[in-house]
């Protein structure tokens, strides 16, 4: 492009953003202001805009401030679980709200969102137990959002069946959560502590989200396979977060954080970020640094819209049929983090590493374990402010299907201690899985606290089980 034609672009632009008093250089708050009859313009120096300004801030097929208009539908100052089920799960998920209602009293309201696939006879036996408990379908929501004449989920019912029957269903359900403040859960996770106390974080209350780190992969799967530029060593992480292009979604709200030096992002990464800056936090994680193909852990995530909303409109965005890519995730895991990561906002992680709990006999001396994931939390300390920044971790929640096979008169129960999250593990690979075996780690038995607990569980499993299907 010749310097007079950048420079007549400029004019023109100069022109119409003065004249209409835009201060978000997005489309989208342009069209906003025009169906607001805010704007000054005759109809051809409109569509001459319309060029302009599509070229410099490029469009979306669907509009970010159209997204924004379907997540923002939540109640001010609401929160609450949203628990995703589906009929394979639903014994588990049933069983998780008792246990809370036992444990920690069901204090707060619940949203159980399904795709077409749960049955009625277990939707009517869940609000019986728990009246407050709302129990929707959210594809049907889904197949009926549309934006001049275009779906912006799916096309239809079944094709929402076909997308969202899946770990996906849980980024759709936040996007159309009536609740504010969200703690999305996953069915089959087994709590230690209340989990409401998470919202007691400082590094919640300041951004809003709490994410955890997942168990270290392999490091050439998920995030970090090779791209079709596999020879320049180019990963599908860094791919994808250096050609995504978030500016349209600028006029959104965020929390602005710092980003990371810019000799890091030249260090680490071959790919340009043009329209991204890194976060520091991402940079120092094993995925980024091409050493585990997983970064997050979606089984447990904190969201708070009001404090979120470029990056819950970017949410949205990566399940929508508006031409953005989906982020290089096994499912859901990464989703949050990529959105909260092309958002440029400050986001919380849990500082500790995913640890492991199992049944099974630790590895020689007690130096490892294979077992299902092992999330933690900072000691709290009543006399201070309760943040990630403290320092030994407790066992908080433990995300597999593992405890419905547990048998608590007959099996032991150990688990590895709280490791710093930038400390990265040996691996013992097993042939069977993905996921290697935690080495090098301080393995204890479980506390008889933990081990009542998964027996609880069982127990509330059981009776669901008995009600249910008379088993």
């Amino acid at each position: 492009m010749s310097l007079l034609c950048v420079l007549r672009h400029f004019t023109i632009c100069v022109v119409v953003l003065f004249a209409n008093r835009i201060v978000a250089l997005t489309f989208d708050e342009f069209a906003r202001n025009l169906t607001n009859n805010e704007l000054i313009l005759t109809e051809p120096l409109f569509d001459i805009a319309r060029l302009v300004l599509s070229d410099v801030f490029p469009e979306t097929i669907i509009p970010p401030v159209r997204l924004w208009d379907i997540a923002r539908q939540y109640v001010p100052n609401s929160r609450g679980f949203v628990l995703p089920l589906f009929y394979g799960n639903s014994v588990l998920g049933f069983s998780l709200l008792i246990d809370f209602e036992r444990k920690f009293g069901l204090k707060i309201p619940v949203e159980v969102p399904h795709c077409g696939d749960l049955d009625i006879e277990i939707q009517e036996q869940m609000i019986a137990r728990f009246p407050s408990v709302r129990v929707y379908d959210v594809c049907d929501l889904a197949a009926l959002e549309q934006y001049n004449g275009h779906k912006i989920f799916c096309r239809n019912v079944k094709e929402c069946h076909d997308i969202f029957r899946s770990f996906l269903i849980g980024v759709l359900a936040v996007v159309y959560s009536t609740f504010d403040e969200i703690m999305l859960l996953d069915a089959d996770t087994q709590y230690f502590s209340d989990p409401t106390e998470t919202w007691e974080l400082e590094d919640v209350k300041e951004t809003g989200v709490l994410l955890f780190r997942d168990r270290v992969v392999e490091p050439y799967k998920f995030l970090l396979e090779l791209t079709d530029q596999g020879n320049h060593g180019l990963r599908r992480l860094h791919q994808f977060l250096g050609t995504f292009d978030p500016r349209p979604y600028h006029f959104l709200g965020h929390i602005p954080t710092k980003s990371a030096p810019k000799g890091w992002v030249a260090n680490v990464s071959s790919t340009a970020f043009r329209h991204y800056k890194p976060s520091k936090l991402a940079m120092t994680t094993h995925a980024w640094n091409f050493l585990s193909g997983h970064n997050i852990d979606s089984s447990f995530v904190l969201w708070k819209k009001s404090k979120q909303p470029r990056a819950t409109t970017l949410l949205a965005s990566f399940v929508s049929l508006n031409g953005v890519p989906p982020p290089p995730s096994y499912g859901d895991k990464e989703f949050f983090f990529f959105a909260c990561e092309l958002a440029e906002t400050a986001y919380a992680v849990s500082k500790y590493g995913a640890g492991s709990i199992t049944s099974n006999d630790p590895l020689s001396n007690n130096t490892g374990l294979c077992g299902d994931a092992l999330h933690y939390l900072p000691a709290r300390q009543s006399s201070q402010n309760w943040s990630l920044s403290a320092s030994d971790g407790v066992p908080f929640y433990t995300n597999g299907d593992y405890i419905s096979t547990w048998d608590p008169k007959h099996d032991n129960l150990f688990h590895s201690m709280s490791t710093p999250g930038n400390s990265y593990p040996s691996a013992l690979k097993r042939p069977w899985t993905h996921v290697g075996c935690l080495q090098h780690r301080v393995v204890v038995n479980a506390s008889e606290a933990m081990k009542n607990a998964v027996a609880e569980r069982i127990r509330a499993m059981r009776e669901v089980q008995f009600d249910l299907f008379g088993l």
